[in-house]
């Protein structure tokens, strides 16, 4: 009866294992749940001689009453620059989601352990961004570079290897925020 009463626990122990991902990806500390709030911090913009600029940041998500998505609303400086977006969930499941600008453009999101990420091109610039929530702050960063000047190395055979041709672009400015949330 031991032996019985040990395999059924491992069982469940093994379905709770199983299961504590989902539980926790679909629960109240999850994104964007979890996220909800005004977030405010300074923003730091760096270059490689160092840093260039600060100025305040504040990002206040909420949700949307009609629907499944979020307001995504970005102020920079004393409020003089506002930029009232909206998060669109598109596959919750699979951490899909984009961000609307109001204004035309739509950017892919996707939430990763914690991490919400997006990558794009704009301009001939080609940006990384991303959002993670560490405690009680939300960590924002960019980092930006001209994709007109990359660095190609590799596509050699060494060997009996063919190495991969491998394509690198620079980065020239960084962005980060630490962003507290208001009570």
């Amino acid at each position: 009866m031991h032996i019985k009463n040990s395999i059924i626990f491992g069982f469940m122990m093994l379905c709770y294992w199983l299961s504590a991902p989902i539980i926790a990806q679909n629960g109240h500390d999850s994104f964007p749940i979890a996220w909800i709030g005004e977030w405010t911090g300074e923003l730091l913009i760096y270059s490689g001689a160092g840093e260039q600029q600060r100025t305040q940041m504040n990002l206040n998500i909420q949700p949307i009453d009609t629907s499944d998505n979020y307001t995504w609303a970005i102020t920079y400086g004393e409020g003089t620059d506002q930029r009232p977006y909206e998060l669109i969930t598109v596959d919750a499941q699979n951490g899909h989601y984009q961000v609307d600008e109001k204004n035309s453009i739509v950017l892919d999101l996707y939430h990763f352990a914690g991490k919400l990420c997006s990558r794009f091109e704009v301009m001939g610039n080609l940006l990384l961004i991303t959002y993670e929530k560490v405690g009680n702050e939300i960590i924002f960063e960019v980092l930006s570079g001209k994709e007109d000047t990359p660095v190609i190395t590799g596509g050699e055979k060494i060997g009996e290897n063919e190495m991969p041709k491998v394509i690198s672009f620079p980065i020239a400015i960084r962005q980060i925020a630490r962003l507290a949330k208001k009570d």
